[in-house]
């Protein structure tokens, strides 16, 4: 389920690393957007991560939270959404239908079987899950070294290839290796799990430097990453449309990049810089 869930969110189909098109995590683009002021606050960091991690998934279903814009609102449960071509929309109603048969069964099971009982067994497995589900995006589609692009620049490759692998231990088989092989995943979408290892395998000495892998523990590269990607802009040099990220510190704004290269410390790239 979690795999299929992830498969779904992923923003390849509607142009991975394009700015306006991917589906969720769209980077801010202003340094004075209200979200981004803030980030150079741990407490705000923390609050963030903590809301991102355990509703991060229900917010974008329901309000379309970090998700692209849309010429009206946006939620996951209208059939007539944005979203959703006119193709899709008995298939959304026929979930809505299957989701509230869902929920009066929960209701039953609660009051047969007592609420306690279903916190225990429903609701904290699946706050387990949406923590996964939402750090496993995250991290896939947000590193200070990955660019995002714009019109003028983007093509399905440099997009598809806008991703990091990453190893989540004994749980990359749980997860029928989405994570670990996503730069796989992102080139042959149709691919079964079952041969991402070996794909992966023969793409490597293909892509040579444009494939990416983060060895970084899981928990500390989350925590990074909130500290340095908060909002993308041009690269300075060139004026392209190719985007990067940036970290917001209590002086100046700096490159992401340039806060790795200082040990992954904005604030001792600021005063560098």
């Amino acid at each position: 389920l979690l795999r299929h869930i992830l498969l779904h969110c992923c923003p390849l189909t509607l142009g991975c690393a394009l700015c306006m098109c991917v589906q969720v995590f769209v980077p801010c683009r202003e340094e004075s957007d209200l979200l981004v002021v803030f980030q150079k606050y741990g407490w705000y960091r923390a609050g963030h991560l903590a809301v991102q991690s355990l509703l991060g998934w229900h917010l974008y279903l329901f309000f379309n939270a970090s998700g692209r814009e849309y010429s009206r609102f946006a939620n996951h449960f209208d059939p007539f959404a944005p979203i959703f071509s006119k193709r899709e929309r008995p298939g959304i109603v026929a979930s809505d239908l299957g989701l509230a048969a869902a929920l009066y069964g929960l209701y039953y099971a609660g009051l047969t079987w007592g609420w306690a009982w279903l916190v225990k067994v429903y609701m904290i497995p699946y706050i387990i899950v949406n923590f996964w589900l939402v750090t496993i995006t995250y991290l896939q589609h947000t590193h200070p070294n990955l660019p995002h692009y714009e019109d003028e620049e983007w093509d399905w490759l440099r997009g598809a290839l806008a991703t990091v692998d990453r190893s989540y231990g004994f749980l990359d088989i749980l997860f029928h290796r989405i994570a670990d092989t996503h730069v796989t995943h992102h080139l042959f979408s149709q691919l079964p799990h079952y041969h991402a290892e070996e794909a992966t395998d023969a793409l490597k000495p293909i892509l040579g430097k444009y494939y990416n892998r983060d060895e970084r523990n899981v928990l500390k590269a989350l925590w990074q990453e909130i500290c340095l990607c908060h909002f993308v802009t041009r690269e300075q040099h060139t004026g392209s449309g190719v985007v990067w990220f940036n970290s917001v510190t209590k002086h100046d704004p700096v490159p992401a990049t340039e806060a790795v290269a200082a040990g992954f410390n904005p604030e001792k790239a600021a005063k560098v810089k």
